[in-house]
């Protein structure tokens, strides 16, 4: 328990600096250099997905391990890692003239340096793992966070803008490299064992095509993007983007991992799977909703607090794809629920149905503008959610509107709380201090939300709370 709570603050705090970390440099930057940097970052983290995904697990799942097994894992790594950077350097200039950005060529050849520095990463921090050294693998991680932070705030404080956002994953990743090397001592032998490598690549292939699909959305939306509105609208939409990210990361992400052998005790009884399922609906769906609808509400003094003035366009942006909210609270239970009760081909189908729908919808749409493009993906949310509440219902054998009918109080004191403070509290504030402003606007939309919330839901309020506060808190539980 006290290893999963390590990791999941370390997760947090990692979450935290490397977005205050961004925010600080992108006052140093435009919507440009945001723009370009997201889009070669979209390209190096699907070459990324398929070049270290498997091998780190590899370790991890192998019963009997020796430095014979590591070095094989290790050479394999770099045997796919280096065709994948080639590619990637031949697709730079291809880019660059596509989209008439000459950068995109250097910035490419940057971030992809991180590839070559994740064949250093992964089978150490794999062995770090195996052995449940879990204090090394969070102190690295956030040191390495800070690290590359630092040389970004450098960078970007002297001028460097663009170069600030690329250099900061890289000498993160450089970091944790040097770091996890030091603390293992791990040094690779020239030795290569042909039987671990062909069981290595089959166990690795299922986990690097799964992380590719999850990748592709991103790369075909910045480029469709980019090529029809230009990379200062990529920009834009990756600030709205970032701060759907941060919300998503500190309320929903920390508590995802605890929720796989919640369900997974649940496997032969559908009864109590339903039942769980309930109750971790509830228990996301009632605070996260009215949260989203008042970041919506705050979007304005928000961004100009967070990134500065001259992001106007990503306020608005952000308030459109906040009406994702309840497709990221029903696709964040679906998951875990799914893989707990071993429907792994039903979460893989659904993954192959939300990334044709975003490829799509970002081909079709892009060309309208990004305001139509954002509009279109909320769309697109609606028969995804519809997918997600179908096999969560046909998994506890119910109907599948249950699920959707416990969204529905949330979402209307979500609604409300946005209508009472975007149109009825905000439009009559004198000019404020942007804190006083995001004070004001967010009191008033929380007092709401909180207002439907307990006319409406009153007994899912009160047993939420009790369950948490038996279950969690540690002066409600007692001793057996």
């Amino acid at each position: 328990m006290e290893s999963a709570l390590l990791s999941i603050g370390a997760a947090f705090g990692d979450r935290v600096i490397g977005f205050i970390v961004f925010a600080i440099v992108v006052r140093f930057v435009d919507p440009r250099d945001v723009g370009l940097v997201a889009l070669s970052a979209q390209f190096v983290d699907l070459a990324n997905a398929v070049s270290t995904s498997g091998l780190g697990e590899r370790v991890m799942q192998r019963r009997a391990i020796d430095a014979r097994i590591t070095a094989t894992l290790f050479w394999t790594h770099a045997l796919i890692s280096v065709p994948v950077v080639l590619i990637l350097a031949g697709i730079g200039p291809l880019l660059a003239w596509s989209l008439e950005e000459p950068l995109l060529q250097p910035l490419m050849l940057l971030l992809s340096a991180s590839l070559v520095l994740n064949v250093f990463v992964v089978i150490p921090a794999g062995l770090l793992a195996r052995d449940l050294r879990y204090r090394p693998i969070t102190l690295l991680s956030v040191l390495s966070t800070l690290f590359g932070g630092a040389v970004a705030i450098v960078l970007a404080v002297s001028g460097l803008g663009v170069w600030a956002l690329a250099a900061q994953r890289v000498a993160g990743v450089a970091f944790y490299a040097a770091g996890v090397t030091v603390v293992t001592r791990y040094r690779p032998l020239f030795a290569f064992d042909r039987q671990e490598f062909i069981g290595a690549v089959r166990f690795a292939l299922p986990l690097m095509g799964s992380q590719a699909v999850i990748a592709l959305p991103g790369v075909v939306t910045s480029t469709a993007i980019g090529r029809n509105l230009g990379v200062e609208v990529v920009g834009q939409l990756r600030i709205a983007q970032r701060l759907i990210e941060l919300l998503s990361q500190l309320v929903i992400s920390p508590v995802m991992r605890v929720f796989i052998p919640v369900f997974s005790s649940t496997a032969q009884n559908r009864e109590r799977f339903g039942a769980i399922t309930r109750r971790v609906i509830d228990a996301l769906a009632l605070p996260v909703l009215p949260m989203y609808a008042i970041a919506a509400v705050v979007a304005e003094p928000l961004t100009r607090i967070a990134f500065g003035p001259g992001w106007e366009v990503s306020a608005s942006l952000f308030r459109v794809l906040a009406l994702h909210a309840p497709l990221i609270v029903l696709s964040t239970v679906t998951w875990p629920a799914l893989v707990g009760i071993g429907r792994t081909a039903w979460v893989f189908r659904l993954k192959v149905i939300e990334v044709t729908l975003s490829i799509a919808v970002a081909l079709v749409f892009s060309p309208f503008g990004v305001l139509v493009y954002v509009w279109a993906t909320v769309a697109r949310a609606v028969p995804q959610l519809l997918a997600n509440a179908w096999l969560l219902g046909r998994a506890a054998e119910e109907s599948m509107w249950r699920p959707v009918a416990q969204l529905l109080v949330p979402a209307l004191a979500a609604l409300a709380c946005f209508a009472v403070g975007h149109l009825l509290v905000e439009p009559f504030l004198p000019p404020l201090h942007p804190v006083l402003t995001l004070g004001v606007l967010g009191g008033a939309a929380g007092l709401v939300a909180l207002a439907v919330l307990t006319a409406l839901a009153w007994h899912r309020l009160k047993d939420l709370v009790l369950f948490v506060w038996k279950n969690v808190s540690p002066a409600g539980k007692v001793p057996e």
